[in-house]
């Protein structure tokens, strides 16, 4: 079963960088007398969405709708391009990626 459509597994690769950001940038800016406030998580989040962002405008300018026309009815249909992991639209993925971030501080600072 296929998890993405189009070059939607192009979404999963800012979320592994933005993994791999967030951790680095806990390990380095915790210190032992002052709590860390997830400035890893929400610079990773918001760098994961606007790459992202910039990704899906991209791919939507680079491949613009195509209109078939039926032979039979002369009906015009426009065909786009789909781009999506686990059968979500990539253009979503910069909203959830920007959710994370700021719950994953907010769970943080509760904590």
């Amino acid at each position: 079963m296929l998890i993405w459509q189009g070059k939607g597994l192009l979404a999963f690769i800012p979320a592994l960088f933005f993994g791999i950001f967030a951790t680095l940038t806990e390990a380095v800016t915790t210190l032992e007398t002052t709590p860390s406030w997830g400035v890893g998580l929400i610079l990773g989040g918001i760098a994961a969405a606007a790459l992202i962002w910039w990704l899906d405008r991209l791919l939507e300018r680079r491949n613009p709708p195509r209109t078939l026309v039926d032979q039979r009815t002369g009906q015009q249909v426009a065909v786009r391009r789909r781009d999506t992991f686990f059968f979500i639209p990539m253009r979503f993925f910069p909203y959830l990626y920007g959710a994370a971030a700021v719950g994953g501080v907010v769970l943080l600072a509760t904590a």
